[in-house]
């Protein structure tokens, strides 16, 4: 089976801008339905991401910050989509300028929401002092549809006395939720932008917020599918990964197949000081779908997790008194290679100087794919990735930014995308950048995955991450890059269904393998 992506170019502000005209070609009709779509998607979006916090009230306030540009028509269609799920919420809209000064097809947005209201005020902005009698009520929404990506600086002064206002810490909002981009930001941002903490972008996610150094503005991102603006074609390069490329994972398995038909996964993993890594990767492995997994764990914690999991095959492999591998524990990986598909090294492995030599040798003499995480990224596991024969399978890395620096021959201070890729182009590997937003790289292409968030920053999420990458990769063993993308975004996915429904704070790890069907079965 084939993987594919889909995918989009990071693209300027300007090239949106001069994409979306080529596509509409100044059609009113046609912008009214992307307008249409666009807004009423970022609502749906809305009303799930709300979920991370709580169910939405029975009487929900919004806030709504409009500008006289198309942004605005889609925020307007936004806040119809909330007040369509409850009728009884209360809607403030406050213009940066006169109502007459909107364009025709934002101004029919606003009677459209208007109409559904029961509870609707518009207030042309003045003065910030004349909005002291909103900043003191709380808000359960606040929609920022101020300014677009057309935006370029400066910023006038009302929408700048706006943004600060709508940025005060004392503002009683739950989440703030940014149309596109946060106003203020573009090709050329502003010093100061609405900080949001979810930006929705439509059609496509422009340049500026997949920087790392606009996270504070931006928060979470979400693309929105915009079916009257396809995506622009996909080049070598950056690009983004977005959501529907799951459907390559969810296909019917051929009714003549059988376990050995859906990888093999062995995995090195675990000590007396942490065997839950191991056995969270052991899980994620089995969960995402590998027809078998066998899990080497130091014997003196093998019987004890064993039961635990009875689906896994178990094997345990010789340790000295202070728990170093022993050299025997390279016999029994090669004993078993034949019979697999794909080596997790890493979770929850002790990292003294004789088992980081034993974990070299098997790096470098194992033919099969390899996935590297947690204890096996070392600069020793480099040198010996680059040794591997050329026939052997492909290597997978998992860094975090720590480990990243870590493994660097050279620190760098922040993220620099053709850093990356000449680090996998170096050491021969594709590697899966972890972070708020996590990227891969194979050397050729750099990928920016835009699901996940807070909840997974908990120990045992990355261990999870490993199990499903080394699953994936067992099963496309020729597809590395896509393989390690599919895995990323799946447990994002997963990530995000498990935040709506658990909220971010009071869960576990292991509760997200729970996710991972929902978050196939749920991809259109």
């Amino acid at each position: 089976m084939t993987l594919h992506l889909l995918t989009h170019p990071h693209v300027s502000c300007a090239e949106a801008g001069a994409h979306e005209a080529a596509v509409l070609a100044g059609d009113d009709a046609k912008t009214a339905r992307a307008m249409r779509s666009a807004g009423e998607g970022i609502g749906r979006a809305l009303l799930d991401d709300y979920r991370e916090l709580a169910d939405l009230p029975e009487r929900p306030r919004i806030l709504l910050l409009a500008g006289n540009g198309l942004n605005a028509g889609d925020a307007f269609h936004a806040a119809r989509i909330c007040v369509e799920a409850r009728p009884q919420t209360t809607v403030r809209v406050i213009l940066a300028g006169a109502r007459e000064r909107l364009k025709p097809l934002t101004a029919q947005a606003l009677e459209e929401l208007e109409a559904k209201c029961t509870d609707f005020q518009l207030q042309t902005f003045s003065s910030v002092d004349a909005l002291e009698e909103w900043a003191a009520l709380p808000w359960t929404l606040l929609i920022d549809g101020l300014l677009g990506f057309g935006f370029k600086p400066p910023l006038r002064p009302e929408y700048q006395q706006l943004i600060e206002w709508a940025n005060r810490a004392d503002l009683d909002v739950d989440l703030r939720a940014a149309v596109d981009l946060p106003s203020g930001m573009g090709d050329a941002s502003a010093t100061t932008c609405l900080r949001a903490d979810f930006s929705y972008g439509t059609a496509m996610l422009k340049a500026p917020v997949l920087s790392p150094d606009a996270a504070k503005w931006v928060g979470r991102l979400r693309w929105i599918s915009v079916p009257e603006i396809p995506l622009p074609v996909a080049a070598a390069g950056r690009q983004v990964l977005l959501p529907p490329s799951l459907k390559s994972l969810r296909r019917l398995r051929p009714s003549a197949s059988d376990k050995r038909s859906y990888g093999h996964v062995l995995v090195l993993a675990g000590s007396q000081n942490m065997p839950g890594a191991g056995i969270l990767a052991t899980k994620a492995a089995l969960r995402s779908g590998a027809g078998l997994v066998t899990t080497l764990m130091p014997r003196t914690i093998c019987s004890q997790v064993a039961a635990s999991l009875p689906e896994a095959m178990w094997q345990p492999i010789p340790v000295n008194v202070e728990g170093s591998l022993e050299p025997d524990v390279g016999k029994l990986v090669q004993r078993l290679t034949d019979r697999a598909d794909a080596l997790l090294i890493g979770p929850g492995l002790r990292t003294d100087r004789g088992s980081m030599l034993l974990l070299c040798r098997i790096i470098r003499d194992c033919p099969l794919p390899l996935v590297l995480d947690a204890s096996a990224l070392q600069m020793d596991a480099l040198s010996a990735i680059v040794s591997r024969p050329r026939e052997s399978g492909p290597v997978i890395v998992t860094p975090h930014w720590g480990e990243f620096q870590r493994l660097r021959s050279r620190p760098v201070d922040s993220w620099d995308p053709e850093d990356f890729r000449g680090f996998c182009q170096k050491y021969r590997l594709t590697a899966v950048l972890k972070g708020p937003m996590t990227r891969i790289s194979d050397g050729e292409q750099v990928l920016d995955v835009p699901t996940g968030g807070p909840v997974l920053a908990r120990g045992g999420s990355g261990d999870l991450l490993a199990g499903i990458l080394a699953t994936c990769l067992a099963q496309h063993p020729q597809q590395p890059l896509q393989a390690a993308a599919l895995a990323t975004l799946w447990h994002g996915a997963a990530a995000d269904l498990w935040a709506r429904e658990r909220g971010q704070t009071a869960v576990v790890s292991g509760e997200l393998l729970d996710y991972l069907s929902p978050a196939l079965r749920g991809i259109s």
